[in-house]
Order: structure tokens, then sequence, then C-alpha cells
């Protein structure tokens, strides 16, 4: 397994997630957006573009969302490096986790990765979700939002992901290693 993509509804704990296994010794793979960098983002999470740049590497081809109505979310725009499924990562050793912007994207991935990636559905009833982003200090029209828009069945659990995991049933630490566990890797004082 090379492999980690994550998906799921705002506050389900991916980035909280992400950044456990990172800190593990897991290499973050960036997404490209347009949006401005927020204070809880991952060092090395996204790679900041204009819109020209991005919409321009789009049309080259050079990310692996395929219609560009995918690319917007919240008013921004978000892709996937086409690199992330290069011989690179496939013979490279370690694990590499993302965030995958798209339910499409991650069946991109598993369609191209079939050997070589695992899909993880992280999911959370509503109410916990709407505690987690009140902590968070955003407006009520941005929870409202956050809480409402997205892919239809990102809210709950996905068949075709590789795994589900309610986050709100376990701890960060519990939750990260029962990823690891599911990847085949062993929680090892020097890392993954």
């Amino acid at each position: 397994m090379s492999a980690i993509f994550f998906t799921g509804a705002p506050a389900t704990g991916k980035t909280t997630i992400i950044s456990q296994l990172v800190q593990q010794g897991a290499v973050l793979l960036p997404r490209h957006t347009t949006r401005s960098p927020r204070p809880n983002d991952l060092e090395g999470e996204y790679e900041y573009l204009d819109s020209p740049t991005l919409l321009g590497k789009f049309l080259i081809g050079d990310y692996l969302e395929k219609k560009i109505n995918t690319l917007f979310f919240g008013g921004c725009l978000y892709a996937t490096p086409i690199d992330w499924v290069s011989d690179t990562l496939i013979n490279s050793e370690g694990l590499r986790v993302a965030s995958s912007p798209s339910l499409e994207v991650a069946r991109c991935l598993m369609q191209l990765l079939p050997r070589h990636a695992r899909w993880i559905h992280l999911f959370s009833p509503v109410d916990e979700r709407e505690r987690r982003l009140i902590t968070r200090g955003i407006s009520s029209r941005e929870l409202n939002y956050r809480l409402t828009v997205g892919e239809n069945g990102i809210h709950g659990q996905l068949k075709e992901a590789t795994d589900n995991i309610d986050t709100s049933k376990y701890s960060v630490q519990g939750v990260t290693y029962l990823i690891l566990q599911l990847a085949g890797k062993q929680l090892e004082k020097g890392g993954l």
C-alpha cells in the first residue's frame, strides 16, 4: 500500500487524522487551491495558486478532475495533481496520505491505484460535526454552509469506500491507530 485517501463531510476529522498520521511519519500529498491559507491548514497540505494558473493547469490535463464544475467548492477552486498516481508514488517507500477533494477523485484514485491505495470515508453525526465547527469560531452562515453543502452521500457511510469510520465513536488517537491497523502498519516508536 502506498496511499490512504480520506473523504468526509466538513468536521469529520480529516485534517486532524491526517495530521496525526504525518506526525507518525506519513507523507502528505498536496492539493492545489485558489483559497487563502487557513490557520488549521497543515504545512504542505495545499499549494496555493491564483485562478488563471490553476485553470491553465486544468486545461492542459495536469489534474485528475475531468469536469470543470468539480473544481469548485465554497467559492474557491480545488484540484488534485495527476502526479499523485505517478510511478514515484506507486513505488515509494512509506505511507502517503491526503484528503480527497471529492468523491469523483476518490473513485478515480481507486481505479488508477487499486493495489496501492485505500479509501477511508470519515463520518460523524450532524450534531457532533456542528459542535466541532462551532468550536472553530466560524460564522453562522459558514456553519450552515458546511453542515448542508456536499455531494450526495458524503454525510453518511459510503459503500464504495474501502472503509467507513464514525469519528464520533473514537478518540483521535483511536482513529489514527485503527487507520494504521487497516493500512497494515504498526505504530512504532520510529514512525512509519
